[in-house]
């Protein structure tokens, strides 16, 4: 029995750590989808430009259900071995359930018909771990 519950704690630990990254890789593939968006907008002229910059935004969006997909396997997996472990739900407060209609969009996406006054910002964006470790890098550049 000892060693279930050891083996349940690192089961634990590495889906944690799954949905954890999965959550970051959600973040920047949204930056990315965003900058795509507007790179095409103001850069790409002509069919076979826009052609080709539309199937990379596609392979963005691609990335974006695979990676929010991934994400609800690790939070299914912390569900189940939360009840085995005794887990408190605290973990529930950061591993959020994903509304793809809502939650998986661009920032610029998400503020496109909202005035400023009724602007809502997805819970990913506000995650601790994903949006606080890359305030840096308007700095680095």
């Amino acid at each position: 029995m000892q060693c279930a519950i050891q083996l349940c704690t690192l089961e634990w630990k590495l889906h944690y750590a799954q949905a954890n990254n999965t959550l970051k890789d959600i973040w920047n593939l949204l930056r990315l989808h965003s900058h795509l968006y507007k790179f095409k907008d103001s850069h790409i002229v002509g069919q076979a430009a826009n052609t080709r910059a539309r199937s990379k935004i596609s392979k963005a969006d691609d990335k974006i259900n695979m990676a929010a997909e991934c994400y609800e396997v690790a939070k299914a997996a912390l569900a189940n071995l939360a009840q085995i472990l005794n887990e408190d739900q605290t973990w529930m407060e950061v591993f959020k359930p994903l509304n793809r209609s809502k939650d998986l969009k661009a920032l610029k996406d998400m503020w496109g018909k909202e005035t400023e006054g009724t602007q809502h910002l997805s819970w990913i964006w506000k995650t601790p771990g994903v949006s606080g470790e890359h305030q840096s890098w308007p700095a680095r550049w």
